[in-house]
């Protein structure tokens, strides 16, 4: 079975100022007595008592213990801190990192020793040699983007035909769509939706195991692409117009009137307008007679929606992911939105100098890491909130353009990142090219992945990737190529 038996715990040396998102969810131990008494945990060890006992660990590196269910997402986390984290312990977690540290030297060397065409990895890295942030967050870099990963990306198509990234509106389209027209071939369909052929087979095989609640054979959807053309056998009701009993259509409005009174909401204007055709179809309004009560907001939540009612400024304690850099800033609150399952303050910060935006569940301590000032909140009169109609990430001059090839096991990272354009590769590979402020993060996910990633481009940054994780495998006694 792929699912763990138990949480099992890993032993870290994590460099001191570094590792922030590990310290979060670790504790600290003391280093093991050479005498073979048991280390005392809880309390954080005497500055350098680790060296020398730990192989691997100096003397400005703390021990952390750490829970984990998966060898491979903890090896992938470990691995992309490169130098600034080594596996102690348990010996499995330890060779999965020392093996794709390995494999992220040796494809960084390979690129080296075969560069590609000039042009292909783009020429817009910075004097600092800086790339943008999948998640920069309260960063100072010159892209502003929300802290946290956020898919925003976009794919070749051709000119004049709608954007179909979403995929879960293309999949609800593409039944209809089919069983109006069937025989299509799969390069017509692919082409009509804007996306590859093996884009389409991808999502008819995600349609093969979707229909009604029980997973029996008579309640999926039913396709046929054999010999290169669909066939619709059993659309399982997506071929036509949804039709909702009273008691569905009362429970949809008054949990979307619920959604509407949610601050900073997005397309509200939107949601009420098509609440008002709702409520017009069944003759009534739900949801004056239905009384809703949410969850409570989260604590943090809570302290800065008060300081945006008093317009007061806040110090934030703030971990930009993106540069693994832990800070503290004052504030001036603008507004707090929700996208993608994520809170964010938005307003005027200090430090920086600019509106930023700051993704709620990186403010470290929770509520304690806010603090309302007595200070009013003032930006200054040019600071305007972000147009985010097109998502939280945006190009900016100075920023690196890298390629990377992923195999098919890490084409997750094309929907978890900002990525500009893909490309497929032979074997299920896929060829994403993105912009970069700062390379922190990046090499962080290019370490984490070894393997199953390999920079194209441009050369600053293959020799980047290559120097990390040979650093990095000296703390294994791991020589690199």
């Amino acid at each position: 079975s792929s699912v763990p038996d138990r949480v099992r715990t890993a032993t870290l040396a994590v460099r001191v100022g570094a590792g922030h998102a590990l310290r979060r969810r670790g504790r600290p131990v003391a280093a093991p007595d050479p005498a073979g008494a048991p280390a005392e945990s809880g309390t954080p060890p005497a500055a350098g008592e680790a060296a020398g006992v730990w192989p691997g660990v100096g003397a400005d590196m703390d021990v952390l213990r750490i829970g984990f269910a998966d060898v491979e997402r903890m090896a992938r986390w470990v691995a992309g801190y490169g130098a600034d984290v080594v596996a102690l312990d348990p010996p499995d977690v330890r060779a999965e990192v020392v093996r794709r540290l390995r494999a992220a030297a040796d494809g960084a060397a390979a690129s080296a020793a075969s560069p590609p065409a000039a042009g292909a990895a783009g020429t817009t890295d910075s004097a600092s040699g800086g790339a943008p942030a999948p998640a920069a967050g309260g960063g100072d870099g010159g892209r502003r983007r929300a802290d946290g990963p956020a898919p925003v990306r976009t794919t070749g198509r051709a000119p004049g035909e709608a954007p179909s990234d979403d995929r879960l509106s293309r999949l609800l389209a593409l039944v209809p769509w089919l069983r109006a027209r069937p025989g299509v071939s799969v390069d017509a369909a692919a082409e009509a939706f804007g996306i590859t052929a093996r884009q389409l087979r991808d999502d008819l095989d995600l349609l093969f195991i979707c229909g009604l609640p029980g997973g029996a054979p008579g309640d999926l959807i039913d396709i046929s692409y054999e010999g290169g053309q669909i066939t619709v056998v059993d659309p399982q009701t997506l071929d036509r117009p949804l039709r909702l009993t009273v008691d569905e259509a009362t429970a949809l409005v008054v949990a979307a009137r619920a959604l509407a009174d949610l601050p900073g909401l997005a397309g509200r204007a939107a949601l009420e307008r098509a609440v008002e055709r709702i409520e017009a179809a069944i003759g009534s309004r739900p949801a004056e007679r239905v009384g809703v009560q949410l969850d409570p907001p989260n604590e943090v939540l809570t302290v800065l929606q008060r300081a945006l009612r008093e317009r007061r400024r806040v110090h934030l304690r703030y971990l930009v992911w993106s540069r693994d850099e832990l800070t503290e800033r004052d504030v001036d609150p603008m507004r707090l939105l929700s996208m993608d399952g994520h809170w964010y303050l938005e307003g005027w910060c200090h430090r920086a100098e600019a509106v930023r935006m700051f993704r709620l569940d990186s403010i470290v301590g929770g509520a304690a890491g806010v603090r309302v000032l007595d200070e009013r909140a003032a930006p200054p009169p040019d600071a305007a909130v972000r147009d985010l109609s097109a998502g939280v990430f945006a190009p900016g001059p100075g920023d690196l353009l890298a390629v990377v090839d992923l195999s098919a096991a890490a084409r997750w990272a094309a929907d978890h990142y900002p990525v500009e354009s893909t490309a497929e590769l032979p074997g299920g590979g896929l060829r994403m090219t993105l912009y970069a402020t700062g390379t922190a993060w990046l090499r962080r996910l290019l370490l984490g992945l070894g393997g199953d990633a390999r920079v194209v481009g441009p050369p600053t940054l293959v020799t980047e990737i290559h120097d990390a994780a040979a650093k990095a495998l000296t703390a294994y006694d791991a020589p690199s190529s």
